[in-house]
């Protein structure tokens, strides 16, 4: 981290408070890490939003290098859906990062201010920060804190994914040993059991978030966060309301049950498979068709939001537009940004003092804090793990946002990236108090090794407090017999492995499950069971012939899958060994728009060469060029668009205007050769 080039910190002539080279204007949020202000790039004449790191107090090595990870992270993925950092830098000994500005309001308030949001629009905010995900995957980060908070939804419906401070970056580690950073509600079961962690955790994460944003509420909900985590270790989740999603409930809720699959081989193998999986679904919900003269008030209400005065007459016709029409998706909108009060972060801030600047090396007070739903929880880990309660702080109000609510979403690593901070310790000796900071070496999640019956209540090595498991309703059970032919076949159930057949296995009655053989010399075989479910099972395997061998080769990288396996991830091809027989190989290369699926006929011994497509390039106009240009159905920019490499093979290229019109046009690119496309307003 550079110091910046400007050294004063405190005001100059005049009241004028700079951090770096930036001008302090307004303060837009608080943590208990530091603080985010509005600043002023005075050079490039924008303004910015500066992220510090302990204002009140010497931030240790740790924090320094989380908060390091963010920004580098976030500077690495320069993506339509991801927050764009500037820079990084120190003054004074004040670490910051200054990034781009944002508008419109977070995902956590919209959820829980009760707006209209249509069905086409929560699918939208999924998608876009799945897309986003996805980029960062494909670079190796791995987000770990996915939340509402954390998705910044814009004025134009665009989707910016915040916070990056305890990203797990490829090489990088600065998490102590035994502890657990996230948010609870949002936590994967790997997360919770500390086991590796890959994209597949974020996927989690979104789909907790599909949930909620077609249920009204969290899948996973207790009073107390050990309870929230043992649900989502050992509990299915809820279903959604009958209609939550109009025509395409049933297919919302197959997509939120793959994506919260306890483990992670089940689940989606990308977010970029979770995304065209939830745009075809957004594709075919019924858009309702609006007349001529309530999409020109709309086009006319869009530019007048600009106006400090807005007309009253095209308030009524938006809100008449919107009741009548719930999933207009623009309207929708436009209601919501008339309804916000305007808060002008400024209008106090060129006066406004900033005391805690002088106090950069000051001693903070506190200790650690659990942040969960809006309460703070502060203790010791046996404290919360045996169910103690503490004082907490009541919920914060939630109140209208503009750019005030972008310091609630970026407000650092103490109210973002550390919401959620879970210290599960065993303590010292039997009887004495647990240290201030202990050393963490363990973390216990009761459920994860045997359900509470039947696991023993015992005392840590070296003494503690014991941490019981909380009480769990009881969950309808039966046995059943599983044979196989040949016997000896390894059984998994729900990708948990139970035994060898013959055998015979509890299962919850109440629940679809799945059943997978594998034996050697046979090919794999999974079944279904569906509700009734059998009292037994027979599963014929049949006799595996000798492996064959998929190369795929590539001039760029790629990832590649088959049968939902990832083989190789942002890697220029692939040798695998594989079952002989037909297979779907899916080719991705998101920086080139490619997304190819095949299926491939594999002969046993022998070898099958698949060979990516070579790369073209694509240009796109539009008229007018007030439009949002997407390839393939991931936002790409504005036109002009000039020279973007692309894969070869046929695209297709939308046109979004912003009342809502749309154009399509499909596009050949050619290997090595320019391909251009016109976008013409119908």
């Amino acid at each position: 981290m550079t110091p910046a080039s400007s050294a004063a910190s405190k005001p100059r002539a005049g009241g004028e408070y700079r951090i770096g080279r930036y001008r302090v204007r307004a303060r837009l949020g608080k943590g208990g890490m530091g603080v985010v202000y509005l600043g002023r790039d005075e050079a490039l004449d924008r303004d910015v939003a500066i992220k510090t790191l302990r204002l009140e107090g010497s931030p240790d090595d740790e924090s320094r290098g989380r908060f390091e990870i963010e920004a580098k992270a976030a500077a690495r993925l320069q993506h339509p859906n991801i927050v764009t950092v500037f820079e990084l830098s120190e003054d004074r000994g004040l670490p910051y990062i200054a990034m781009e500005f944002l508008g419109g309001e977070d995902l956590e308030h919209l959820l829980r201010s009760g707006e209209k949001l249509s069905t086409t629009e929560r699918l939208d905010i999924v998608i876009q920060t799945l897309r986003g995900l996805d980029f960062a995957h494909n670079h190796r980060i791995v987000h770990r804190d996915i939340k509402p908070s954390n998705i910044r939804v814009l004025d134009d419906g665009g989707v910016k994914i915040l916070d990056f401070g305890i990203a797990k970056v490829e090489s990088t580690s600065v998490t102590r040993a035994g502890m657990m950073v996230g948010t609870p509600y949002y936590m994967s079961p790997e997360h919770i059991r500390g086991g590796v962690l890959d994209g597949r955790t974020d996927v989690f994460a979104v789909g907790v978030i599909l949930h909620e944003l077609f249920a009204g509420k969290r899948p996973f909900t207790a009073d107390d966060p050990t309870r929230v985590l043992y649900r989502i270790v050992n509990e299915p989740h809820p279903r959604l309301p009958e209609g939550a999603a109009g025509p395409l409930t049933a297919d919302v809720q197959r997509v939120i049950d793959k994506s919260l699959e306890k483990e992670a081989d089940a689940r989606y193998a990308s977010a970029g498979q979770m995304a065209d999986e939830l745009t075809r679904l957004r594709d075919r919900y019924p858009t309702p068709e609006l007349e001529p003269a309530d999409l020109a008030a709309l086009s006319q209400a869009r530019r007048n939001l600009a106006s400090q005065q807005p007309d009253p007459k095209l308030v009524e016709t938006v809100e008449a537009i919107a009741r009548a029409h719930p999933d207009a998706t623009e309207a929708q909108r436009l209601r919501r940004l008339f309804k916000r009060k305007p808060s002008d972060p400024l209008a106090q801030a060129e006066t406004a003092a900033f005391p805690e600047l002088d106090a950069t090396f000051g001693k903070s007070a506190g200790g650690e804090e659990t942040v969960l739903g809006g309460r703070t929880i502060s203790g010791s880990a046996e404290t919360i793990l045996q169910g103690g309660r503490a004082e907490s702080a009541p919920p914060a109000p939630v109140g209208p946002s503009n750019a005030v609510m972008y310091g609630a979403v970026a407000a650092l690593a103490a109210a973002a990236s550390i919401a959620g901070l879970l210290y599960l310790n065993r303590g010292g000796g039997s009887g004495q108090p647990a240290k201030p900071t202990p050393t963490i070496t363990e973390i216990f999640v009761p459920g994860t090794e045997a359900t509470p019956e039947k696991r023993p209540a015992t005392r840590p090595s070296g003494g503690g407090a014991i941490a019981p498991a909380p009480p769990t309703a009881a969950i309808p059970k039966m046995a059943m017999e599983i044979r196989s032919q040949p016997a000896g076949a390894s059984v998994r159930i729900d990708r948990k492995l139970v035994g060898v057949t013959p055998l015979r296995a509890e299962v919850t009655s109440n629940a679809a499950h799945s059943v997978a053989f594998s034996l050697s010399g046979y090919q794999t075989r999974e079944m279904l069971l569906e509700l009734p479910l059998p009292p037994s099972i027979d599963a014929t395997l049949s006799p595996e012939g000798p492996p064959a061998t998929l190369v795929v080769e590539s001039a760029y990288p790629l990832t590649v899958s088959v049968g939902g396996r990832v083989l190789a991830s942002d890697k220029p091809g692939v040798t695998a060994t594989l079952a002989a027989g037909a297979q779907e190989v899916l080719l991705e290369a998101p920086a080139l728009f490619l997304k190819r699926r095949e299926t491939v006929q594999l002969e046993a011994g022998g070898t099958t060469t698949l060979k990516a497509p070579l790369a073209g390039k694509i240009g796109v106009r539009a008229t007018p060029d007030n439009c949002k240009i997407y390839l393939n159905g991931v936002f790409v920019d504005y036109p002009p668009i000039l020279d973007r490499a692309i894969a070869a093979g046929t695209h297709v290229v939308t046109f979004e205007w912003p009342d809502g019109t749309k154009a399509e046009e499909k596009v050949q690119v050619q290997a090595g050769k320019p391909s251009y496309v016109m976008g013409r307003k119908p």
